[in-house]
């Protein structure tokens, strides 16, 4: 265990992927009281007008259908009592943010290799979270979603602060 009840949030992202469980997963087993778990998904920005309250009706109702979803992915274990959060925005950024808001002490993340051109065009998200983080990011390295709770490697990378 890493983090005591009265100890700063453990930040998660998730994708809705395998791969977020194991995240997850490898969270809880740092943390004695799993109301410091602090999942975050990050949608994509809405689109349409903003004109003030119809737009954020749009974003509760999403946030709640969001929440179900995630809710019906878990077990009955002790992952209920994770904390539930929905950003929107561009996903290094808004972890970033969201992890110095909640005064994190780490972020834990998977990265999957990607296919070589997919990672040439679009980058590798856990290494944006990594330079842009306000915190340590516990980053899990493995070959295939569907590995059960195996890694290939587990690395903590220290952020640099400017």
């Amino acid at each position: 265990m890493i983090a005591n009840a009265g100890s700063q949030p453990i930040v998660v992202p998730w994708s809705f992927k395998d791969n977020s469980k194991l995240a997850l997963n490898r969270a809880l087993e740092m943390v004695d009281d799993a109301r410091l778990i602090r999942v975050v998904h990050v949608a994509p920005p809405l689109m349409g007008p903003d004109n003030g309250v119809l737009y954020d009706a749009a974003q509760k109702r999403k946030c709640r259908e969001l929440e179900i979803r995630f809710r019906n992915q878990l077990s009955d274990g002790r992952e209920k009592d994770v904390r539930f959060h929905v950003v929107f925005g561009y996903v290094a950024h808004e972890l970033s943010q969201f992890a110095e808001r909640s005064n994190a002490q780490l972020i834990v993340m998977d990265s999957f290799p990607k296919k070589r051109m997919s990672r040439i065009l679009f980058g590798d998200t856990a290494k944006r979270v990594e330079r842009m983080a306000p915190c340590p990011v516990l980053v899990l390295h493995g070959s295939d979603a569907a590995v059960e709770e195996r890694f290939q490697s587990s690395q903590i990378h220290q952020t640099l602060n400017a």
